[in-house]
C-alpha cells in the first residue's frame, strides 16, 4: 500500500469519524447511561419517574405519536410534566410499526390474495407494503386487509390479488418509502405539535434496515435499536467510540431478559471502557423491577457513570 493511499484512509477514517459524531459531547463525558422506557406507558409517570427524582437523574420516555391519551398511556400533560423534570420524549414511531424486512414461509402465486409471514404479527394494515422478488427484481405494492388466526394456520388476505410469482426463498416485504417516512418523520412532527422537543428516534421492535435509519439520520439526532447480533456479550450491547449515532445498541433490564451477572458484566466494562450503555424497559410490563432500576443507578454512580439523556449526550 503506497505512502497516499496511506494517508487518504486516515484522513476518510478521521472525517467519518467526525460526521458520524457530530452530535455527541466530548468524550470526557464518558461513561454515560441512558435509561429509555419504550412505548409510553403511565407507569413512567407512577412507577419509573418517582425513583429517577429520588437519585436526581433523567431518564427518556419514548412513546407513539398515535397512542397519546389513550388508556393506560402517557397523555400530553403527563409528557410535558416528564419535560419538565428534565427528562426527553422521543419519537417511537406514529403506530409502533415494525422497520425490518419480513418474510414469506409459503410460496406465492399469481392470482393469490393470501400470503403467509415468518413474522405476521408486525404488519401495520394501515400501512402500504412493498413485495420484491430478489433474485428476479421485480416487485409491487401490496396491502394487507386484515389477518386470519384458525386451525393453527397464520395468514394475511390482501386487498387485490399479486400480479407476480414471489418464492418464498427470495422475496421480502417492507414498508413502502412513504410509509416509512409516515411512521418516523409523521411521529415526529405530530408530538413537536403538542409542544415537545423531539430530536432523537427509538425503532419499534429494535427493527433497523437501511431505509428507514437513512430517513431517521435526515430527521433525528440519534437512533437507538437493539443489539449487533454478529458480536459477543457483551460488546454486542456496548456503544464504543465512534458511535453509530442512528444505529445505537439498547438492552432490556428486565430481569426475565438479564441476569444480574451479564448486567454487572455489561456495567463493569462499559465504565472500564469509557462507553455508553442504553437501557430499555416497559414500565407497564409486570416483569419491570424498580428496585433493579435503583441497583443499576446506584452501581453506575459508584462507576462513575453520568446518567443522561441523549439530548445532553449531545450537547445541545
Amino acid at each position: 500500500m503506497s505512502k497516499k493511499t496511506i494517508i487518504f484512509l486516515i484522513l476518510f477514517i478521521l472525517i467519518f469519524s467526525f460526521i458520524n459524531n457530530k452530535h455527541l459531547r466530548e468524550p470526557d463525558y464518558l461513561p454515560a447511561i441512558i435509561f429509555v422506557y419504550d412505548d409510553g406507558y403511565k407507569e413512567d409517570v407512577t412507577k419509573a419517574l418517582p425513583i429517577h427524582q429520588k437519585y436526581n437523574v433523567p431518564a427518556v420516555s419514548a412513546v407513539n405519536s398515535s397512542t397519546i391519551g389513550n388508556v393506560n398511556t402517557l397523555d400530553i400533560e403527563d409528557l410535558l410534566r416528564l419535560q419538565a423534570n428534565g427528562w426527553e420524549i422521543a419519537s417511537h414511531g406514529k403506530y409502533h410499526s415494525a422497520l425490518i424486512y419480513n418474510s414469506l414461509t409459503e410460496n406465492a402465486n399469481i392470482g393469490d390474495k393470501k400470503i403467509e409471514l415468518n413474522n405476521s404479527n408486525l404488519v401495520e394494515e394501515r400501512y402500504t407494503y412493498y413485495i420484491y422478488n430478489t433474485e428476479k427484481r421485480y416487485g409491487e405494492k401490496i396491502k394487507f386487509s386484515y389477518k386470519v388466526n384458525k386451525d393453527n394456520e397464520k395468514y394475511h388476505i390482501l386487498s387485490s390479488k399479486l400480479n407476480n410469482y414471489y418464492p418464498k426463498e427470495s422475496s421480502i416485504i417492507m414498508l413502502t418509502e412513504n410509509s416509512m417516512k409516515e411512521e418516523i418523520v409523521a411521529s415526529k412532527h405530530e408530538l413537536e405539535n403538542m409542544g415537545l422537543d423531539i430530536n432523537n428516534f427509538v425503532y419499534p421492535y429494535n427493527g433497523i434496515i437501511e431505509p428507514a435509519r437513512n430517513i431517521v439520520k435526515n430527521h433525528y439526532n440519534f437512533g437507538r435499536g437493539g443489539p449487533h447480533l454478529n458480536q459477543k456479550f457483551p460488546d454486542r450491547f456496548i456503544n464504543y467510540l465512534p458511535l453509530s449515532v442512528h444505529r445505537l445498541k439498547g438492552i432490556s433490564f428486565e430481569e426475565n431478559l438479564l441476569r444480574k451477572e451479564a448486567l454487572d458484566l455489561l456495567l463493569t466494562k462499559a465504565a472500564d471502557k469509557k462507553a455508553l450503555l442504553i437501557f430499555y424497559a416497559h414500565t407497564g410490563n409486570g416483569n419491570f423491577d424498580s428496585k433493579r432500576l435503583e441497583y443499576i443507578i446506584k452501581t453506575a454512580q459508584k462507576l462513575n457513570y453520568n446518567i443522561t439523556t441523549f439530548k445532553e449526550l449531545s450537547g445541545k
